[in-house]
C-alpha cells in the first residue's frame, strides 16, 4: 500500500535516553516583525542577535518550534499561538515574543521524506524541504526530509529507524525517525 503524501514537519517521538520528552519546551526570543511565518514542528536556528529563526535547508538547527506567545500591537491581548505569523507587530514595539523550542539534540522525532529512501538509509543524513508553507488551518509545518540529499556526515536529520505501523519504507513518502544531526547545542 502506497504512504500518503501528508508532510507534517517534526513530530516529537521519543528520547533515545528513555523517559519521557519534556514537555515544557525551552524559551527562547523571537524579534518584533521577523518576516517569515514559523510553524509547530518547524526547525528553527539562533541568529546572530540572539534570536529564533527558521531554519533554512543545509542549516544548523537549534531545535523544533513548539508555538510562542506574544502581546499583539493590534489587540493588545496577550496570546499563545501554534504559528509566528510572519511580519507580525508584537507590544513593546521593537520588543521579542517567547518562543517555545524543543531544544534537546537527543529527542527523536517522526517525519516524511519526499521521495523513496532504503532501509539502509539508516544512518544516512538529510537536509529538509523548506519551501512548503505550512498549514494556517491547524498551525503545523509541512517540511519534509529531502531524499536526494542523503549523506554520511553532512545533513541537519540522522535517520535513526522508521516507523512499523502502515510505513513502507521502499516507497515515496515514507516516515522515519531522525535526530538532529546539525545541532547549534552539540557545536558549542
Amino acid at each position: 500500500m502506497a504512504n500518503t503524501d501528508a508532510p507534517r514537519g517534526f513530530i516529537p517521538a521519543f528520547h533515545i535516553a528513555g523517559g519521557a520528552i519534556r514537555f515544557s519546551p525551552v524559551r527562547y526570543d523571537i524579534i518584533d516583525d521577523y518576516a517569515t511565518a514559523i510553524y509547530t514542528y518547524d526547525p528553527v536556528t539562533l541568529a546572530s542577535n540572539g534570536t529564533i529563526t527558521k531554519a533554512a535547508a543545509g542549516g544548523v538547527v537549534l531545535g523544533i518550534f513548539a508555538g510562542c506567545n506574544y502581546q499583539s500591537s493590534v489587540t493588545r491581548e496577550w496570546s499563545f499561538s501554534r504559528t509566528w505569523p510572519a511580519a507580525q507587530s508584537i507590544l513593546p514595539a521593537s520588543g521579542y515574543a517567547v518562543a517555545f523550542i524543543w531544544d534537546d539534540p537527543y529527542i527523536a522525532y517522526l517525519c516524511q521524506h519526499d521521495g523513496t529512501p532504503a532501509r539502509a538509509d539508516v544512518g544516512l543524513a538529510y537536509d529538509t524541504v523548506t519551501a512548503l508553507a505550512g498549514d494556517d488551518t491547524y498551525g503545523t509545518s509541512k517540511m519534509e526530509l529531502s531524499t536526494t540529499t542523503g549523506s554520511a556526515t553532512d545533513g541537519q536529520f540522522k535517520v535513526i529507524g522508521f516507523p512499523r505501523d502502515d510505513n513502507d519504507y521502499a516507497l515515496a513518502n515514507a516516515a522515519a525517525y531522525v535526530l538532529v544531526n546539525e545541532s547549534f547545542l552539540k557545536s558549542v
